[in-house]
């Protein structure tokens, strides 16, 4: 395997993220959205770029074949098809608990679970 520093630090970075987009995404600490509503829109959107690239980091460390980083000038790299499954199942994961966040809201009980977005939830989970 190739444990290495950089991959350690890179899946703290990553788990430091997602707990971040949880608090910053979560619509009773209002610090992002609230209800239906971006309320800052540079928190929101820097917070998803984060852990998307942290995500990124992430599958590239764990699939690469050479783990000091040191390649030919011609070295094609082969971990692409490995490297979009990891990727896959990241975001998969994140919107499954987005999902499973939203639908425990205040937005989706009761008579508002009928909604397009809590519908859209229960699709996505």
């Amino acid at each position: 395997t190739n444990e290495t520093l950089e991959m350690h630090l890179s899946i703290f970075s990553m788990f430091l993220w997602c707990v971040a987009a949880a608090v910053i995404l979560d619509m009773d600490n209002s610090l992002a959205v609230a209800w239906t509503q971006v309320w800052s829109s540079n928190l929101y959107f820097s917070t998803w770029i984060s852990v998307v690239l942290s995500s990124f980091l992430v599958a590239e460390l764990i699939t690469t074949s050479d783990s000091s980083g040191v390649h030919p000038l011609y070295y094609r790299g082969t971990n692409q098809v490995n490297k979009s499954f990891i990727l896959l199942l990241f975001s998969c994961l994140g919107l499954l608990a987005f999902g499973a966040s939203h639908l425990s809201s205040p937005l989706c009980d009761g008579a508002l679970m009928e909604t397009i977005s809590c519908r859209n939830c229960i699709v996505s989970i």
